[in-house]
């Protein structure tokens, strides 16, 4: 599944790049101020955070699933009847994040479990108004079950990637005669990173909401993921040869077909012996 959610954000990103990566960073630029505006209201920009990212979110899926959304989607949230179902969602999931890092010990891992346990979370909330806003991160605890592992891997190919790129460059960096150009090109790999790294993520996050929701409704469809079987081998029929090159200096082995040299005792294929027998 992974391969295949890479395999369409890549086509994805191919089409419109510039669109969604402005998307990403008007929202956080928004963000920005009203963390700025609202400084001596720490409750509204922390709602207006919420908002944008469930606007992000529904975005990104829109992006993955081939409709190119308009910045004016941004602020599709901000309606009457759905603004309450979204903040009241994302608070109440925020929260129990929340609460479950307290644990002693304990909280240092299963607050990272919990953010993919809920990593659902805000598309449900955008698509399925039909979900109570404190039932979304039930709905999206039992979708995650046996995925969780795989978004965890997308996550550290994506940012694990960046990070092994800028520590190769930082190591090279250090060399005397390479220093200048080796710093130049660690600068411009963290800034591509910064930009792109979120917005890669963002629409494999989305990705496996989509893939999930098709695998849910047809269980079928997860054999796309399955890498192609080869041919089934049908050995020859007995006292016959395969076509080929067939020579007085060949024989061919009895169980896979494999050619080898007259002198050889044992086919390199399988490992059978050449006179019937097996090792």
């Amino acid at each position: 599944m992974v391969s295949w959610i890479f395999q369409k954000v890549r086509k994805t990103l191919q089409m419109k790049p510039l669109l969604l990566w402005g998307i990403r960073l008007l929202a956080g630029l928004l963000v920005w101020l009203a963390a700025i505006g609202f400084w001596t209201v720490p409750a509204v920009a922390f709602a207006l955070n919420l908002v944008l990212s469930g606007s992000v979110a529904l975005i990104f899926l829109r992006a993955y699933q081939g409709t190119f959304p308009e910045v004016c989607d941004l602020f599709s949230p901000f309606r009457l009847e759905q603004l309450p179902h979204l903040v009241g969602g994302m608070a109440w999931m925020s929260l129990w994040v929340f609460l479950w890092t307290l644990i002693p010990v304990a909280g240092l891992v299963l607050g990272p479990v919990k953010l993919y346990t809920y990593r659902l979370t805000p598309y449900i909330l955008m698509t399925r108004p039909d979900v109570k806003a404190t039932e979304a991160i039930q709905v999206s605890a039992r979708e995650t079950k046996g995925y969780r592992g795989k978004m965890f891997l997308a996550d550290l190919l994506i940012y694990g990637s960046w990070a092994l790129v800028l520590l190769l460059l930082l190591g090279l960096a250090q060399i005397r005669f390479l220093h200048v150009p080796f710093c130049v090109l660690l600068a411009l790999a963290a800034v591509l990173g910064a930009a792109l790294t979120p917005l890669v993520a963002g629409l494999a996050q989305a990705g496996f909401y989509d893939e999930i929701q098709h695998c849910l409704a047809d269980p079928a469809y997860s054999a796309r993921y399955a890498p192609p079987a080869p041919p089934a081998y049908i050995p020859p029929a007995a006292g016959q040869q395969p076509q080929g090159s067939a020579g007085a200096n060949v024989q061919y082995c009895p169980i896979c077909g494999q050619a080898a040299p007259k002198s050889a005792r044992f086919c390199n294929n399988c490992g059978t012996k050449l006179d019937g027998s097996t090792l």
